[in-house]
């Protein structure tokens, strides 16, 4: 279980990495976050919406994403 967990937070970390890395914006923006169940949400300009598929996995039982 730990070796999940470590390559969990090693995705998180270059998902991380590569949405900051790719920021071209100006002016206010929310800052690059994951949630509680870790979706990671990207920095994106003020006053926008920002979408994320819902995870096929959570808590370990696999949902039907369609």
């Amino acid at each position: 279980m730990a070796k999940k967990v470590q390559s969990l937070f090693a995705s998180w970390n270059q998902t991380l990495s590569n949405t900051t890395s790719h920021w071209s914006g100006s002016g206010i923006y929310c800052e690059t976050s994951i949630d509680g169940i870790g979706t990671c949400w990207p920095r994106s300009s003020a006053g926008h919406m920002v979408s994320r598929p819902c995870p096929e996995m959570f808590y370990g039982v696999r949902y039907n994403t369609t």
